[in-house]
C-alpha cells in the first residue's frame, strides 16, 4: 500500500526541528519503508514546494528556479520501489493548504498513493500570535507593530478553516491532530511514536532550531525592516540579532511580552468555537488545545529602545558585518 504522508506544521509547533530530524534520519528511515525525499530541501523542509504549489507566491519568499516539475523529477529519482511511504513537511502547507493540487503532484511523479494521512500539531491561539510576529519581523521583513499583524493575519490560525480543505480532499479520517502543548519539550520523540517508529531513530538535534528575538533586538529588526533593503540582507541581520538574543542577559537587553494577559485573552476568545468543532470533529471531543491560565507576565507596555541598548544592537550589527566582509 502506497502512502501520503503530510505534515502540515502548524508554525511554530516544533515543525523546523522535526525537520531536521527526518532529514538526518534519511537512511534509518528508508530502513522502514519511509522517504522523505529530497525535493529541493530548504530549511529541512518542503517549503519550495508548497510555494509553488500556492496561487502566487508570497512577497517575503524567494522561489525555487526548479519548478514543479524539476522538484517532480528529483521525487521520482530519489524514491525507490522498495518505499511504502512518502512523508513530506512544512509549516507552508498549513499556511497554503493546497490539497488536491498536492496529491495531483505526487500521483504524477510518485503514483497515486492508497492511503493519505494528514499529521497537524496544533498549539494556543494565544502563544501562537506572539511568536509568530517575532518570525514575521525577524524572518519576512514585517514592520509593523504586533496588533497589525494580529489584524492581518488572524485567519491563519483558525485551525478549523486551515484542515477545512485536507479534510476536503481526503476525509476527515486523514487528519491527524495532534496536541503540541502535552509533547513541547519531546515533540520530535512524539512524532516519531506517531509514524511508529523505534526509539531513537528521530533524535532532537542540538541547540534550538529557530531562536526568537528578545523584545529589544526585535524592536530594532523592526526598525530594520522599514529601510529599502532586499529580504536577504534583512535576513542576514535576523541571524546576527538571533545570536545576539542568546546572550542577552549578559548584555542587558530587555525580553519582555508584547502585550497583556487580558489582550492575550480576548484574541484567544475569538477562536474558542471553531476550537471546539476541531475537537469534536477531528479528536473524539477531547480538546487538542491547552486550556489552562495564561502565563502569568507583567502589564507595563514596553519601554522602546533604550540609548544603551541602541547602542549594543548598532554595535553589534557592525561587528558582525565587518567579520563577514572579512571572511568574504
Amino acid at each position: 500500500m502506497k502512502t501520503l504522508r503530510v505534515h502540515i506544521g502548524a508554525p511554530k509547533t516544533g515543525s523546523t526541528a522535526i525537520q531536521r530530524a527526518l532529514h538526518a534520519a534519511g537512511p534509518a528511515l528508508h530502513a522502514h519503508g519511509i522517504a522523505y525525499p529530497d525535493t529541493h530541501l530548504r530549511g529541512w523542509g518542503h517549503h519550495d514546494l508548497c510555494i509553488a504549489l500556492a496561487p502566487s507566491t508570497p512577497d517575503w519568499a524567494t522561489p525555487s528556479p526548479h519548478g514543479l516539475d524539476g522538484m517532480g523529477r528529483c521525487l521520482a529519482e530519489v524514491v525507490p520501489e522498495s518505499v511504502r511511504t512518502v512523508l513530506l513537511s512544512s509549516e507552508n502547507f498549513f499556511l497554503f493548504p493546497e490539497a488536491e493540487k498536492l496529491r495531483a503532484w505526487v500521483t504524477r511523479w510518485w503514483g497515486p498513493p492508497d492511503r493519505v494521512v494528514i499529521d497537524v500539531f496544533v498549539r494556543r491561539q494565544s502563544e501562537l500570535v506572539e511568536s509568530w510576529y517575532n518570525q514575521l519581523v525577524k524572518a519576512q521583513g514585517f514592520a509593523g507593530t504586533f496588533e497589525e499583524s494580529v489584524a492581518r493575519d488572524g485567519t491563519l490560525w483558525d485551525v478549523e478553516a486551515r484542515l477545512a480543505p485536507w479534510a476536503q480532499a481526503f476525509g476527515d479520517a486523514s487528519v491527524r491532530v495532534h496536541a503540541y502543548h502535552r509533547v513541547r519539550a519531546r515533540v520530535v520523540a512524539a512524532y516519531g511514536a506517531v509514524l511508529g517508529l523505534p526509539e531513537g531513530v528521530l533524535i532532537d538535534p542540538p541547540g534550538r532550531a529557530n531562536t526568537r528575538l528578545v523584545r529589544d533586538a526585535l524592536e530594532y529588526q523592526r526598525q530594520l525592516n522599514t529601510l529599502p533593503l532586499p529580504v536577504p540582507q534583512k535576513r542576514r541581520f535576523h541571524r546576527a540579532l538571533t545570536a545576539l538574543s542568546a546572550r542577552a542577559d549578559d548584555v542587558g537587553l530587555l525580553d519582555t511580552p508584547f502585550v497583556s494577559s487580558a489582550r492575550l485573552a480576548a484574541i484567544e476568545a475569538t477562536y474558542a468555537a471553531g476550537n471546539a468543532r476541531v475537537a469534536d470533529r477531528f479528536c473524539g471531543g477531547v480538546s487538542p488545545f491547552d486550556d489552562g491560565p495564561l502565563r502569568a507576565r507583567g502589564e507595563d507596555d514596553y519601554p522602546g529602545l533604550r540609548p544603551e541598548a541602541l547602542a549594543r544592537l548598532g554595535g553589534w550589527l557592525m561587528l558582525t558585518e565587518a567579520g563577514g566582509m572579512r571572511a568574504q
